[in-house]
């Protein structure tokens, strides 16, 4: 899927959003001008509440946020996956990111040991970083080298396999309301 702006004939002037304009050519001492060095819970929350959207961190059954850990996607792609043990076991290849909440629904693992060039699929709440373009997931070694493969053309808007990479890493989808989800047999 890919998106287009456009911005109007007479970009950069006129008819743009009044944010874009800020941050791109608005005066640098703006508190919207540009990123902020240092990106706040209450910075991004502006940022959402200017286009008219709640954060998804404030919506029900959401823990409220306490500090951001951000990640360009420069940072993700290509880093390192290794297991909590360190033992190096794949590299991100790609991101999968869910347009109606803007959230990374899974991430897309290559060069997987025991997988031969087959791509991943990996719930992206399931790594957390461990240093500069190292992350680590939460699964055995075993059950990565066993995990649903990825097609880019049958997979990417299928719920069901997104459903189904989330039961078998036993994590709760985001998108699902209560309840939880039986892990499928590993």
């Amino acid at each position: 899927m890919a998106i287009q702006v456009n911005y109007g004939s007479d970009w950069p002037y006129t008819n743009q959003d009044p944010f874009v304009y800020t941050v791109t050519w608005g005066p640098a001492d703006s508190e919207c001008y540009g990123i902020p060095s240092q990106i706040t819970p209450g910075w991004v929350a502006d940022v959402y509440r200017h286009y008219g959207q709640e954060p998804y961190w404030k919506q029900p059954g959401e823990k409220p946020l306490a500090s951001l850990e951000l990640y360009q996607s420069a940072e993700l792609m290509g880093a390192e996956v290794q297991m909590p043990k360190g033992e190096e076991v794949a590299m991100i290849n790609d991101l999968v990111i869910d347009p109606h909440g803007g959230r990374i629904a899974f991430v897309v693992l290559s060069n997987v040991v025991g997988r031969g060039d087959t791509l991943v699929a990996v719930p992206f709440s399931d790594l957390s970083r461990r240093g500069e373009n190292v992350f680590v997931l939460n699964a055995k070694k075993s059950q990565l080298a066993a995990g649903p493969s990825f097609d880019e053309v049958k997979d990417l808007d299928n719920l069901t396999f997104a459903e189904d990479v989330y039961r078998y890493f036993a994590v709760h989808p985001y998108w699902m309301e209560g309840g939880g989800i039986s892990p499928i047999s590993q």
